[in-house]
């Protein structure tokens, strides 16, 4: 077992090799990478330890509040830029969530915004929703946007097409 520590980020693995002249390592088997908000499991990592650039293979990602994301490959610039190729998300850390979604490309900047390509929302196994991009806030701080449209159909006023606006006022308050 091998373990790389530190003053934020703590790195457990079966095997690891570390070059300090370079300050490179590569990770197999088992490997667990904690840092602030972000606990990273995979199968093979290869990174600048200094610099927090790299790649990691069949990885799982927790990200907060909640959300569990599995990925067969991602590249890093840092611990809070990503780009990860096929993957699948979910809000709960179960097997089989009750619905997940799963994009052929995930572009993640977890101090501005996510945009994804090929999305697919299922649910119960049922593709519900496809989505060929999209954009989406990834920062835990609110900010001002577009909300999710409505469509609708009365007999006097026939279809309809609600486009919210979501504006943040201040800490405390907002206007929809």
């Amino acid at each position: 077992k091998g373990l790389i520590q530190s003053d934020s980020v703590l790195l457990l693995a079966d095997r690891i090799q570390y070059r300090p002249s370079t300050g490179e390592l590569v990770a197999e088997g088992n490997i667990r990478l904690e840092a602030p908000d972000l606990r990273l499991r995979c199968g093979r990592l290869r990174m600048a330890w200094r610099t927090q650039i790299g790649e990691a293979q069949a990885l799982e990602l927790e990200l907060p509040p909640s959300w569990i994301l599995r990925s067969n490959r991602v590249s890093f610039a840092t611990f809070r830029h990503w780009d990860f190729e096929s993957v699948e998300i979910s809000p709960c850390p179960q097997e089989d969530p009750g619905w997940k979604a799963r994009l052929s490309r995930l572009k993640l900047d977890m101090d501005g915004f996510a945009s994804f390509r090929n999305a697919r929302v299922i649910v119960n196994s049922v593709p519900v929703l496809f989505l060929p991009w999209a954009i989406y806030p990834a920062k835990a701080e609110r900010s001002s946007g577009l909300l999710p449209p409505s469509f609708g159909y009365s007999g006097t006023l026939g279809a309809s097409l609600g486009l919210p606006y979501y504006q943040v006022l201040g800490s405390s308050a907002d206007a929809t």
